[in-house]
């Protein structure tokens, strides 16, 4: 009750000595001990938590059970604070026991990751989906890619090819391998195998067609007309009536000369509105028409530019961390495989640019920086 009278007066360190104290006298207190490293930690008071935890350690007549428990607090501790080799000791020496096994080398992977030590990461990788039977592959996956872009600033072609074979071996719809040998492939002038790998990503990775259209549009045009691209893109945007498709096709319609290109991009807009296919068609060329109207057709494309060039084109799936480059690795949440390309943009990013662009002062306030939308 001291201790606690303690931590509701805000003196925390009076409490932690009283706490500790009481580890003789009563074992039945350890939880108590834990729950309150834990709160510290999470606080971000890493050193108090350290105390608590290497207090509990030392002492001789622990339960194993209890100072195994104390031992892996203290690890996550010192993987708070940054000490990285003393966590992983302290992990292995857990896991090797069966100690908290899932928890130990799911952060052996976090702290090997942060070291860029991918070689342990995979096998602690392998590990963990032996032991648990999860399936670890999309995740060994990227181990292999970050391996091959190793590979590649080395100038190491070969052992590039050979860390994206590991990679499809172990997620054979692993996208950021398939893109990389793509790209290879069109490197050594193999176009008609990259062709078929970008075709293979749009098939099963539909999300992703926003990132395969640039570099499958330049493969394509190295054997192909301009006018072939857009039958092709015609026939794939058929089957995946996808946004960015649909301004790929607009524009390939547009640059082959087909005559009633502009009617077909209003016909497809119908069928499937989009924010980004609507730029598409309001960015023709309206030449044609009476001034006043080309005009305010191209007004509008300019007031659709501006948020389309600013809103959020990838969103992590579990944390919602949203940005305009693809990361493999989610920099908020560290979770791999959870971002995804934004089909369109998003209705809340327009009216974010629109109330941001009439924004106007407050009147009669003379306070400066004060604003209403």
């Amino acid at each position: 009750m001291r201790g606690l009278s303690h931590l509701v007066n805000n003196d925390t360190d009076q409490a932690i000595e009283i706490f500790i104290g009481l580890i003789e006298a009563d074992e039945g207190t350890i939880d108590l001990h834990l729950a309150l490293g834990s709160l510290f930690r999470r606080r971000g008071e890493v050193d108090r938590a350290l105390r608590i935890h290497q207090n509990l350690v030392q002492r001789p007549r622990l339960k194993p059970l209890h100072r195994n428990q104390a031992r892996f607090e203290l690890a996550r501790d010192y993987q708070a604070a940054g000490v990285l080799d003393r966590a992983e000791e302290i992990f292995l020496e857990l896991a090797h026991q069966g100690m908290f096994l899932s928890d130990c080398l799911s952060r052996l992977m976090r702290i090997y990751e942060r070291e860029r030590e991918w070689e342990r990461a995979i096998d602690t990788a392998q590990w963990l989906s032996s032991a648990q039977g999860r399936d670890m592959g999309p995740r060994i996956a990227q181990y292999w890619c970050e391996l091959a872009d190793s590979a590649l600033r080395r100038d190491d072609a070969r052992g590039q090819q050979q860390c994206l074979k590991r990679a499809l071996a172990a997620d054979p719809h692993c996208v950021r391998a398939q893109l990389t040998r793509a790209g290879q492939a069109v490197d050594s002038g193999k176009v008609a195998q990259a062709l078929k790998i970008y075709r293979d990503v749009i098939q099963h990775h539909e999300a992703f067609i926003p990132d395969v259209l640039a570099p499958w549009r330049d493969a394509f045009l190295r054997e192909h007309s301009a006018q072939q691209w857009a039958a092709e893109l015609e026939r794939v945007y058929r089957r995946h009536p996808h946004p960015h498709l649909q301004v790929a096709l607009i524009q390939a319609q547009a640059q082959s000369g087909q005559t009633d290109a502009r009617q077909q991009a209003l016909d497809q807009l119908v069928q499937q509105p989009s924010w980004v296919g609507l730029h598409a068609a309001l960015d023709q060329d309206w030449s044609n028409l009476p001034s006043q109207a080309a005009g305010l057709l191209k007004g509008f494309a300019d007031v659709l530019r501006v948020p389309l060039e600013k809103s959020p084109t990838y969103r992590c799936d579990h944390c919602g961390y949203s940005g305009r480059q693809l990361n493999w690795q989610c920099p908020s949440c560290q979770h791999w495989n959870t971002t995804q390309p934004l089909p369109d943009m998003t209705y809340s990013a327009l009216e974010e640019q629109v109330h941001g662009a009439s924004s106007l002062p407050e009147s009669g306030t003379g306070a400066a920086g004060k604003s209403v939308s």
